[in-house]
């Protein structure tokens, strides 16, 4: 019997890619260091930050912050849309990264500020990373979100192509 997988487009593999994605995130000790120490010279620090300490806290999949949560910078991963692909065997995943770093952290020992410092780990880690041979993000444009008085948050965005 010969059963057609053709256009599933089921998204069963949209969290597992996902997940994929947060991994290389948390593997990249120079981000650790950026989202975890606050003080002025976040690179300096020589012990590894732990995956507990970042897994769902400092890098997460859910791109909301509550009150309490704002004194710490953050990395929010999160799929925007999954389209169909001009050609119909395939779909790009819109993939969002949200930087949201305190107006108090932004200046570090490092030339640069600390968000710009945290994108561009992002983008070391994310920019042509190969997702189980199924594709390659690519991408890592940049927008402000927002910017209160206490935060501002960054968005940049990659593109996932994949089998649908």
């Amino acid at each position: 019997m010969i059963v057609n997988h053709k256009n599933t487009g089921d998204l069963r593999e949209a969290g597992i890619n996902l997940s994929i994605i947060v991994d290389e995130l948390i593997a990249n000790q120079n981000l650790a260091k950026l989202l975890h120490y606050t003080d002025y010279d976040p690179l300096s620090h020589t012990e590894e930050v732990s995956r507990k300490t970042l897994f769902n806290k400092l890098i997460r999949f859910i791109p909301r912050l509550l009150p309490s949560e704002t004194s710490e910078s953050v990395v929010a991963v999160f799929i925007e849309s999954g389209l169909s692909n001009a050609n119909e065997e395939f779909r790009d995943f819109i993939i969002k990264v949200q930087t949201y770093v305190p107006l108090t952290q932004w200046v570090i020992r490092d030339k640069n500020l600390r968000p710009f410092a945290i994108m561009s780990e992002v983008q070391k880690s994310l920019n042509g990373l190969s997702i189980d041979g199924v594709g390659k993000l690519r991408g890592g444009e940049v927008e402000i979100n927002f910017l209160t008085e206490e935060m501002s948050c960054y968005e940049q965005t990659f593109i996932l192509t994949t089998y649908a």
